[in-house]
């Protein structure tokens, strides 16, 4: 089988090809990049393949004149376009990487065969929330000029606690993000104009494909675990598990876990 051509923000990992396998489209957080899913994806089936795209502003420089979310959404567009059409495609967001895939879908992207939103959130509705974490993204973007001093009190939050009790999560933390450096002035940009105080709730696109999506959270993450709870009654057949011991950035505190329940999760999706 060839392989399809791809777009310069991608790493691509390929492995045995078979009929009906899967095709997997990771897209990181924010501050994330491709390195960030390696220990998942050496978890998962050889039969299927993977890539990981970049997001804008984490590497290649934000376009001026285009809308910073609607390049991320381009981004997941051109991700989904170029997948092998010999397999199903399922697409795995983190966080912010969760959110741009789900307003790509309210967007009108054809939605892929199965989602897993990892950490993530349809968004906020209720407009005293949204100007309250709108105000505390625009004050974290001030803050990015002094880089290190940036880095250590994001990852202060109680948010990312439970990485302190993950060695090689932090060691990939501080291999990746102190090059970001570079990227401060775009990520500044990023963190507001793709706050969840700036820009639409995506609750209806989420419900409509709720029967292909598995929604997940670490156990320690306590307002988004809470969030998983009335998952299900707000949008029905939607499946969401939690992760023992893990908190927000799941993907880098239990990625054996998380691979595992991808694979129980596709492995009942398949026709």
């Amino acid at each position: 089988m060839s392989r399809p051509s791809r777009p310069p923000d991608h790493v691509i990992g390929y492995t045995l090809v078979t009929p009906s396998s899967w095709h997997l489209i990771f897209i990181h957080g924010f501050l994330g990049c491709p390195k960030d899913w390696q220990a998942v994806v050496c978890e998962l089936p050889e039969a299927w393949t993977w890539e990981a795209v970049t997001l804008p502003g984490h590497g290649a420089v934000l376009a001026e004149s285009e809308d910073v979310m609607e390049q991320m959404v381009n981004t997941v567009r051109r991700a989904l376009a170029s997948a092998p059409v010999s397999r199903r495609v399922a697409m795995v967001g983190y966080s912010l990487g969760g959110r741009v895939l789900l307003h790509a879908l309210r967007q009108g992207l054809s939605a892929p065969d199965a989602l897993v939103l990892c950490s993530t959130s349809a968004g906020l509705s209720n407009p005293e929330v949204r100007s309250s974490r709108l105000e505390k993204d625009r004050q974290w973007a001030m803050v990015m000029d002094d880089w290190p001093w940036f880095l250590e009190a994001w990852y202060r939050q109680p948010l990312f606690e439970s990485l302190q009790q993950h060695p090689q999560a932090r060691e990939i933390l501080r291999e990746n993000r102190g090059a970001m450096a570079a990227c401060a002035a775009d990520l500044a940009k990023l963190i507001v104009a793709c706050s969840p105080g700036q820009v639409p709730a995506c609750g209806p696109a989420l419900a409509a494909v709720a029967d292909r999506t598995l929604m997940i959270s670490g156990e320690l993450d306590h307002p988004y675990t809470s969030q998983l709870r009335h998952a299900p009654h707000l949008y029905p057949g939607i499946i969401t598990r939690t992760v023992p011991d893990a908190g927000h950035a799941v993907h880098l505190e239990c990625p054996v876990v998380l691979a595992s329940l991808i694979t129980e999760f596709l492995g009942k999706e398949q026709p």
